[in-house]
């Protein structure tokens, strides 16, 4: 986890994750854990949030 420092932003923190494969972030993300955490904490818990979903782009 990283907190933001600059005044240009309203986030107050940041985190990332990195993911070997898209099958890894599909296990990840529909894990009963994952899908627990994010109906019991995130989304009563979280007012507003920024996502960003990148892949490696290669030519």
């Amino acid at each position: 986890m990283r907190r933001q420092v600059s005044s240009k932003s309203d986030a107050r923190f940041q985190f990332s994750m990195t993911f070997d494969d898209p099958a890894s972030y599909d296990a990840y993300n529909s894990h009963p854990d994952h899908v627990r955490f994010v109906e019991t904490r995130w989304v009563p818990e979280v007012a507003a949030f920024q996502e960003y979903d990148f892949v490696d782009v290669t030519d």
